[in-house]
């Protein structure tokens, strides 16, 4: 009996190789059950030191508790168990991208699993040249938390670090290496490239690649939202849906190529000597960027960023009144990034609106503070953030507080709620 561990990298198409196996014939291959075909929270939970399981972000973004996840780590250890002793498949897999990124710990134990169930591991994991994942991940941290920092070694590949420790723990003979690379994979799909390369019977239709690229206008405009406006929404039900629809509701703005530039990558990569010397050596080959698309857009710093993001106003701007269904109000000459983010601010809370009116708007504010005592706080609040981009005058206060009137009084409403809470006395 044959374990298969597909353990990424990110952004090597793991969700279309997923969205195949899953819904494999169940009599030649196991595949692991979850609430999804991404096991990368299953691995963590089974696998991970029940300390260290709050910290994972899909758990995090939901607010689990350490009570919560370790009552669920019983409950899937046993459907786990009850799924092996069931099967009768010669092959299982199971798919999580977390496992490269994973401690020691954790994959550690996942070996330990292994070898007490199965009489083969197969490792097998992709990799992208380095631009082309540092662009690619940069979009993932976008989409899927609050940015604090545009510093590039946050979306450094680390091969080494990722690949070593299973090389050393599994065994270097049983870990596979594929480039994610068109000219690279069996039949030019990363879909056929995994069945080949497993002796998995190859689908006959190759499934639609799942996980497309943001445009660079989409990635700009939510860049602001994250670190210049309230950022990634968490403690919430069904939080990954609402965030894909709200990342998705973007996604017209435009359809310019994103990439880094070789500046970028170039300082990045003197911070991580060796580490594409050394993933390289693992291949046999170097490990190279293609050419840029035509179009694209080279970014090279985060006030690149920003300036392309002003660009965006009005289209964001547009996008905005079509959303929450207004009627467009006249257009600005000029955007600032705080308009801009407030605005990004006004499409997030469009799709987060039935769990952010629960944290504000039913909380008795609006019955109990009257409209006039709201209004100065919300206006209090436009006119700090224009005090901390030092725009003070009093135009551009009164045009903020018309275009997203709206936005400021519900942060009064939570601003109220919050105080209130804390035993702060209000007053006008």
């Amino acid at each position: 009996m044959k374990i298969i561990i597909h353990a990424g990298m990110p952004k090597t198409g793991s969700s279309s190789i997923q969205n195949h196996f899953v819904n494999s014939d169940t009599s030649s291959l196991g595949y692991f059950p979850w609430y999804g075909p991404n096991h990368s929270a299953l691995f963590i939970l089974l696998f991970e030191k029940l300390s260290e399981l709050k910290n994972f972000h899909g758990f995090r973004l939901q607010g689990r508790s350490e009570e919560f996840l370790k009552n669920s780590r019983d409950e899937w250890w046993k459907k786990t168990k009850a799924f092996l002793e069931t099967s009768n498949c010669k092959n299982y897999l199971l798919s999580a991208e977390s496992i490269s990124g994973a401690s020691d710990y954790a994959v550690n134990k996942l070996q330990e699993f292994c070898k007490n169930h199965f009489d083969e591991t197969q490792v097998i994991l992709y990799v992208r040249p380095p631009r082309s994942f540092m662009s690619s991940a940069f979009q993932e941290v976008i989409k899927g938390d609050t940015v604090k920092d545009f510093d590039a070694k946050n979306y450094w590949p680390f091969y080494r670090h990722r690949i070593e420790k299973l090389d050393k723990i599994f065994g270097e003979e049983n870990v596979s290496i594929r480039e994610f690379s068109r000219d690279k994979l069996e039949g030019g799909d990363v879909v056929r490239d995994f069945a080949y390369q497993t002796s998995l019977q190859i689908p006959e239709n190759t499934p639609k690649r799942a996980n497309e690229s943001l445009p660079l206008e989409a990635i700009a405009a939510l860049y602001i939202q994250r670190s210049r406006g309230d950022g990634f929404v968490t403690d919430c039900d069904n939080a990954v849906e609402k965030n894909v629809a709200f990342i998705e509701s973007i996604r017209s703005l435009g359809s310019t190529p994103f990439s880094f530039s070789d500046e970028f990558l170039d300082v990045t990569s003197k911070k991580f000597p060796g580490d594409l010397d050394w993933i390289s050596n693992r291949m046999g080959r170097p490990l190279v960027d293609k050419p840029l698309p035509d179009g694209s857009v080279i970014i090279s710093s985060e006030d690149d960023m920003c300036n392309y993001a002003l660009t965006l106003g009005n289209k964001i701007q547009d996008l905005r009144h079509r959303i929450l269904g207004e009627s467009l109000a006249k257009r600005r000459g000029n955007h600032s990034l705080s308009n801009i983010a407030s605005m990004m601010n006004d499409i997030r809370s469009y799709h987060y609106r039935d769990h952010l009116n629960r944290r504000s708007v039913n909380m008795d504010v609006k019955q109990e503070i009257s409209h006039e005592f709201r209004m100065k706080v919300a206006y209090s609040i436009v006119w700090a953030k224009h005090r901390e981009s030092e725009r003070l005058d009093e135009m551009a206060l009164s045009e903020e507080w018309s275009n997203n009137r709206e936005h400021y009084m519900r942060m009064a409403e939570q601003a109220i709620y919050m105080m209130r809470k804390q035993g702060i006395a209000l007053s006008d």
